[in-house]
């Protein structure tokens, strides 16, 4: 064991991202994951990481975040498990500026960590990237990384996969709106879209809203903190973006959309 304990909503989106189609593609090709902060959206890319590198035998997976304190306590994570395990005997941490990685030495795969403030580079082909923190997500960053999963795509063993995870969309989140929007549309072949959220107009004050809208509370958030700290003292734009996962500027709402209007009517 590495001490990492999943709670049922993660150990369900951990195998839908983990899920083949039967030739061995990733079923989902793009994965995004959308609820409110401190959910528990972090343990849900460590778990995966860790099977990539130590389970699956991946080459090389790169996890990037908006924020370089972001991605380094994102690693400073994942070395607590790794160095708190049998994995310390199997693996090295390089924490050098600009090269943090861990390396999984049976194999040589590696798991890099990297920033997306100052912009994205070219470089080395991985077979999963990890975006955190895509609320800030640019065109300009994703057309440096994106295509350099091409190289693995031919390949069911390398097969590339692009895993999301944010918070609400932002209005000036424009990458992010445009993936789920595309994703109330339908969808793209191979996208998996799992949100908690509220839609615009609930009340900020149903508590029952704020379980609605995250997976986490009452084991990771407590529904007393959120009455007594957010609630009260944050500005209601604010509460209804990050607690209620509320999500502003967006061009397509689930009541205009023909799938969601079947589903009421079957019910009906």
């Amino acid at each position: 064991s590495v001490g990492l304990v999943l709670d049922p909503w993660q150990e369900w989106i951990v195998r839908e991202i983990l899920a083949e189609r039967p030739d061995g593609y990733p079923a989902a090709s793009l994965a995004l994951m959308l609820m409110p902060r401190q959910n528990g959206k972090g343990a849900v890319l460590e778990c995966l990481e860790l099977y990539w590198l130590f389970v699956a035998g991946l080459d090389y997976v790169v996890h990037s975040a908006h924020l370089a304190d972001t991605a380094a306590g994102h690693m400073g994570r994942l070395k607590g498990l790794v160095e708190g395990s049998y994995l310390a005997d199997v693996a090295q941490v390089y924490e050098s500026n600009g090269k943090e990685r861990i390396v999984y030495l049976r194999t040589g795969g590696t798991l890099a960590f990297s920033t997306r403030m100052k912009g994205s580079k070219r470089g080395r082909s991985p077979q999963r990237l990890v975006l955190d923190e895509a609320l800030y997500l640019t065109d300009e960053q994703l057309a440096a990384m994106l295509p350099g999963l091409a190289a693995q795509s031919m390949d069911a063993a390398t097969a590339p996969q692009l895993v999301v995870a944010s918070s609400a969309p932002l209005p000036e989140s424009a990458v992010l709106h445009r993936w789920r929007n595309m994703a109330l549309a339908g969808g793209s072949p191979g996208m998996l879209h799992a949100a908690w959220g509220l839609d615009e107009g609930a009340d900020p004050a149903d508590r029952d809203g704020w379980y609605l809208a995250n997976p986490g509370l009452g084991i990771r958030i407590s529904e007393e903190h959120i009455a007594t700290m957010e609630f009260p003292v944050l500005s209601p734009e604010a509460f209804a973006a990050e607690r209620l996962g509320i999500v502003t500027g967006a061009d397509a709402t689930p009541s205009e959309l023909p799938a969601w209007a079947a589903c009421e009517a079957a019910d009906a």
